[in-house]
Formats: structure tokens, C-alpha cells, sequence
């Protein structure tokens, strides 16, 4: 997990402005994440925390400024976020979440472009800390890279990994979410990892 932080941290940190750094998410102006909102209508309502918030780029889809909340595991991102007045804390593992807010904080949880670079093991950590974190009916976003088998995919600044959807769709079951909606969506990043433009990242909209 340290080199993680560090990779994410040498990355970010190599670029002037990471707002435009295609590896926080990726996704420009946040256009494809409104498109799969629309796509598993998913409503950005209440209270959002939004896991891996990078340059907080999607902070402008929460009505209410007050109501949003980040963390990231990048201490350059953080920084960034709380340059531009977000409310976005540095956090290195999900346990340590649970010591910063309470059961049932949010409405809404936001983890976009974030499981795709954990191992599964790291995945499943992550969505039971999610479920605590929920209020009862609240929901999650979430996507990953689906695949039959689990395998990482190296790039140039931080490893990607392909996750095993019937594995993922199990444990989240097991975890009483329920699957609302969920669609692919062929992901198209300006970044250099090896076949990216084959990429499907397939979206989940969960509920608690």
C-alpha cells in the first residue's frame, strides 16, 4: 500500500497542474461519470464522500458544496483539493476511515476509477468499509475493469488491475448490498497504459 501512496505521490507531483492530469480519474470535465450516472440513474443527493477524489474533480457534481467530502490516498492530491477548499483528508487505509467518521455519515459514496488500482483483496476492504459508511438506503458508484481472472496490468506511474466480476458481485451480495443498476462503459483515457482504449470499465450502482 506505501508504494502505491508513492507512486501516486511521485506521479502527481511530476505534473504542473494535476486538475488536467489524465491519471486522477481520467475523466475530463466529468462527462463520462455524468454519462454512467445517467446510464445506472444515480443521484448525487445528501451527504457524498467521494473515495479517491484526486483533483476533486468531482466535487462539482454535488449540489451543495458543504455536503462534500473527499479522501485520497496522495498526499499531493489532498493538498491540491484543500488549496482549492475542499474538504478532502488524506487517508492510506479504509479502516482508518471509520476512525474520521462515524457509522452511517453518507447519503451518497463516490468511488470512481479506484478499485481499478487495488487487488481484489484491497477491493473487498474498501466496499465493506463503504457499507459502514452508509446511511440505510444510501448508495455507492463504484466501477471496475471485469475480467474471469484476476491480473494487474502495469503502466508508467500506477499498476491497474483487472478484477474477477463474479467474485466482485458475490462479495458485494454477501455484504446485503443490493445492485440497482449496473452498465459498461468503454473508457477511452488519454494516459499510456498498454491497451487502455480496449478497456471496459463496468459501473455499479449499489445500495445499502
Amino acid at each position: 500500500m506505501t508504494d502505491m501512496r508513492e507512486d501516486w505521490d511521485n506521479w502527481l507531483g511530476s505534473i504542473p497542474d494535476i486538475a488536467v492530469a489524465t491519471g486522477v480519474g481520467g475523466y475530463e470535465d466529468c462527462d463520462d461519470v455524468k454519462t454512467v450516472m445517467d446510464f445506472t440513474e444515480f443521484e448525487v443527493t445528501g451527504v457524498v464522500l467521494d473515495i479517491g477524489a484526486g483533483s476533486g474533480r468531482l466535487a462539482q457534481l454535488v449540489p451543495e458544496p458543504q455536503n462534500y467530502h473527499g479522501l485520497d490516498i496522495s498526499g499531493v492530491a489532498v493538498q491540491h483539493c484543500q488549496r482549492q477548499g475542499l474538504h478532502v483528508i488524506w487517508i492510506q487505509y479504509p479502516e482508518e476511515t471509520l476512525q474520521v467518521w462515524a457509522d452511517q455519515s453518507f447519503d451518497r459514496i463516490l468511488a470512481v476509477s479506484v478499485l481499478t488500482h487495488m487487488p481484489f483483496e484491497l477491493q473487498k476492504r474498501w466496499l465493506q468499509t463503504a457499507w459502514h459508511l452508509l446511511r440505510p438506503g444510501g448508495e455507492i458508484l463504484v466501477d471496475i475493469i471485469p475480467t474471469t481472472q484476476e491480473e494487474s496490468v502495469p503502466s508508467s506511474h500506477v499498476e491497474v488491475f483487472l478484477t474477477p466480476y463474479e467474485a466482485f458481485e458475490a462479495y458485494a451480495h454477501s455484504l446485503t448490498f443490493r445492485k440497482m443498476r449496473d452498465t459498461s462503459y468503454v473508457y477511452y483515457p488519454r494516459g499510456d497504459y498498454p491497451g487502455s482504449s480496449q478497456w471496459i470499465h463496468h459501473f455499479y450502482r449499489l445500495q445499502k
